[in-house]
């Protein structure tokens, strides 16, 4: 046995999972966390996506999110190649036996939020319109409106918003299965012409990041999202995001950022978030 899931709870929303005990068996320190899974289907239509490499692509989007500088709990890809990951309690919230799975999103339980007072939810609700460029340029768009999906936390005498529940930027996960949303589609003309012309227009700029304290290089989104690197559990580590995916769902994730950052250039530049 190398790693151990306690289920708290049954799941939260209308995917697979809920909230639980992380217990490893090496003598790390448990924590308490969210998990999920998705169970297809095995190939996304008209897309390179698959179901049940969901927690991929969701702990893909929280890499990039925090890329961009967003503030998010800690994520992680579970990993469970040999099928040694252990499942508890999950009887007890009626829920189906979540094992055997090859992989689960986990992210670290954050117990900040300073609930429902109005003025710290306006609060966040400008600095989450402040910070939407950047959400809508990686494709987010389950956060707007849902409170449910961020915490307002206090971190030395500020209050700041943590993201907890970003979704997948390349699809959208219900009930257990992925689809691919029509309105978040790249539109392309011509892919290869289109995206030599987006990287030429990226190359112009360093993006000031949503935390304002660095630039990005935009000249680098394509390597960066190609050496991107997940946190990862079974082992505690990380893992290359290329070495989780195949040649066609790396191509497609380039693809939707590309498209998404470039098509939202404008906006950054009338930000003033754009130098160069």
């Amino acid at each position: 046995m190398s790693l151990r899931v306690i289920l708290e709870s049954g799941k939260k929303g209308s995917n697979p999972g809920g909230k639980c005990q992380i217990v490893p068996d090496n003598g790390n320190l448990s924590f308490e966390a969210y998990f999920k899974y998705c169970y297809g289907p095995p190939v996304v239509p008209q897309s390179s996506f698959r179901g049940p490499h969901q927690p991929i692509y969701e702990a893909t989007t929280f890499e990039l999110a925090r890329m961009f500088g967003l503030r998010t709990p800690q994520t992680y890809l579970l990993l469970n190649p040999n099928k040694d990951v252990v499942f508890e309690r999950w009887k007890e919230w009626k829920e189906h036996d979540p094992s055997g799975r090859e992989f689960y999103f986990v992210s670290k339980f954050l117990g900040c939020d300073l609930g429902n007072d109005n003025m710290v939810n306006g609060f966040a609700h400008n600095l989450i319109s402040n910070e939407r460029v950047y959400l809508d340029s990686l494709l987010i768009d389950d956060v707007v409106g849902r409170r449910q999906n961020y915490l307002i936390c206090n971190f030395s005498g500020k209050t700041k918003v943590i993201y907890v529940d970003l979704g997948c930027s390349f699809v959208r996960a219900k009930g257990g299965e992925l689809a691919l949303p029509n309105k978040m589609k790249p539109k392309f003309e011509n892919k290869k012409r289109d995206l030599k012309r987006f990287l030429r227009d990226l190359a112009k700029y360093h993006l000031i990041m949503a935390d304002n304290i660095d630039t990005f290089d935009l000249g680098q989104l394509r390597d960066r999202i190609r050496s991107l690197t997940l946190s990862s559990l079974n082992p505690l580590g990380r893992v290359d995001l290329v070495k989780v995916v195949n040649g066609d769902e790396m191509e497609a994730i380039e693809e939707d950022i590309i498209y998404g950052v470039h098509k939202k250039l404008k906006d950054f530049k009338e930000r003033g978030l754009l130098i160069g």
